[in-house]
């Protein structure tokens, strides 16, 4: 059993059906596998698909501090820090202090950003549809319907 330092799986576990029917597992497994077609897409732009959501988050204005990127892509803002280092060194994005607060930093897309967001913009829609293409309009429609409603909903 597992906890008794063997490292095998418990009698009573039925690892097929938690393949199957574990809800976290198959939206982690679907993510992961739609991240590697992405990761495909951008492969000859030397760009990761975490880089490239940050630019796309700049790009359409949803985010402009690193803070706000980090709360938008429900990550740390270590991480984010480092990937904006990495955009920064690249000359894709500018960190700059606010005029403003100077406590605040905002984070723009340089005009060598938005030329890679608008020449990959379009290989990541087709990567995603091409992903998606096993499931009709209406369900595609359906699934981002539960998703969302999974994702809104209320904590405890």
């Amino acid at each position: 059993m597992i906890g008794q330092g063997d490292g095998l799986p418990m009698s009573w576990f039925d690892r097929d059906a938690f393949i199957r029917e574990d809800i976290g597992f198959t939206m982690r497994r679907t993510f992961n596998r739609l991240v590697d077609r992405v990761e495909d897409a951008l492969s000859d732009h030397v760009v990761t698909s975490h880089q490239f959501g940050v630019l796309l988050a700049l790009y359409h204005g949803l985010a402009h501090t690193p803070g706000e990127i980090a709360r938008l892509r429900f990550q740390y803002g270590g991480a984010i820090t480092y990937t904006l280092d990495r955009l920064e060194q690249r000359g894709l994005v500018k960190r700059a202090r606010s005029e403003d607060d100077r406590r605040v930093i905002t984070v723009t897309l340089t005009k060598e950003g938005e030329a890679l967001v608008t020449e990959c913009l379009p290989l990541v829609e087709a990567a995603t549809d091409k992903f998606a293409s096993p499931l009709s309009r209406e369900e595609r429609a359906s699934l981002m319907d539960m998703l969302h409603r999974l994702a809104d909903a209320p904590g405890e």
